[in-house]
C-alpha cells in the first residue's frame, strides 16, 4: 500500500499511512489522537496537541506549541525506548508501564518540559537527567528509585520535583541549584539527613518529608518551618552539619 502524500494544506485531523509536506495542523487541543504510519515533513502544529498512541511516525523539522504524549497501560518499555526519539516532544507521561529503566536517548527529548513517569519499576535516574534543560517538572513518584542524581543540578528551570514512595537514602547537596524549585515532594523514602544546602533553595514553598528516619531538624532550619511537611523542627537542637536521623517508618 502505497502513502498518500498531502502538501501545503491547512489540516484539522490526521490520516493514518500519510506522509505530510508543509502543512498547518489545527487539532483538538482537548482530544487525545492515535497515529499510525504518518510522517511529518516540516510541518507546523499550532496550539497543544495531544496523543496516546504513536506507532511508526516521523515528525522532521516540525514545530509544536506543545506535543504531549500520555499513557497509562502495561509493558510500556518498547513505547519508552521509541518516543525518545521524538524530540518535539514537550510533555511526556506513562504511568502503570511496567517500566524499569530510563532509556540512555532520553538526551535527544531536548524540548521536554514535564516527565511523569509515575507508578512504574524505575531502579535509577540517569545522570543524562541533566541535559535536559528545560525541564520544569519531574514525577517519579512510586518507582523504586535509590538515588538522586548530582547531574539534577544542572535543571536550573526546574520548579516541581515528585519522588515519593521511593528508596532514595539521601538528598545530594547540589540540590542547592535548583534556585527555580518551588515543590519538593520526598514522603515516603529512607532519608536519614538534610543536607545544609536546602536553605538555599528560596522559592521553595514545600518540602514534603513525612515518613522517613528523620527525627526532629534542628533549629537552623526555622527560617523554614512553613516549609517542611512531616517533620518537627527543635529549637533547643543544634547540629552544624545535618539533621537527627534514627526514625523509622
Amino acid at each position: 500500500m502505497t502513502d498518500e502524500i498531502v502538501k501545503t494544506q491547512q489540516l484539522q485531523k490526521i490520516e493514518n499511512n500519510t506522509r505530510y509536506h508543509g502543512c498547518v495542523f489545527y487539532l483538538d487541543r482537548y482530544k487525545f489522537h492515535q497515529i499510525k504510519n504518518a510522517h511529518f515533513d516540516n510541518c507546523s502544529f499550532r496550539g497543544i496537541v495531544r496523543f496516546d498512541k504513536i506507532q511508526k511516525c516521523s515528525f522532521i523539522n516540525c514545530n509544536f506549541a506543545e506535543f504531549h504524549f500520555e499513557s497509562v497501560w502495561g509493558n510500556a518499555q518498547k513505547l519508552f525506548r521509541e518516543l525518545v526519539h521524538i524530540e518535539a516532544i514537550t510533555h511526556l507521561k506513562i504511568r502503570n508501564g511496567k517500566i524499569r529503566s530510563i532509556p540512555k536517548k532520553i538526551i535527544n527529548l531536548v524540548n521536554l518540559q514535564v516527565l511523569d513517569l509515575q507508578d512504574n519499576c524505575i531502579h535509577k535516574i540517569p545522570e543524562s537527567i541533566g541535559t535536559l534543560t528545560k525541564l520544569k517538572k519531574i514525577s517519579l513518584h512510586d518507582n523504586e528509585i535509590a538515588a538522586i542524581p548530582p547531574q539534577i543540578s544542572h535543571l536550573t528551570s526546574l520548579t516541581q520535583l515528585y519522588l515519593g514512595r521511593n528508596q532514595i537514602e539521601k538528598i545530594p547537596p547540589q540540590i542547592k541549584n535548583l534556585q527555580s524549585l518551588t515543590h519538593l515532594l520526598l514522603a515516603y523514602n529512607n532519608i536519614r539527613q538534610v543536607p545544609n544546602e536546602i536553605m538555599h533553595l528560596t522559592k521553595l514553598k514545600i518540602c514534603d518529608l513525612q515518613h522517613n528516619k528523620i527525627d526532629k531538624l534542628p533549629q537552623k532550619f526555622l527560617p523554614m518551618q512553613n516549609v517542611f511537611k512531616g517533620v518537627e523542627i527543635d529549637e533547643g537542637l543544634e547540629d552544624p552539619d545535618f539533621c537527627s536521623g534514627t526514625k523509622n517508618t
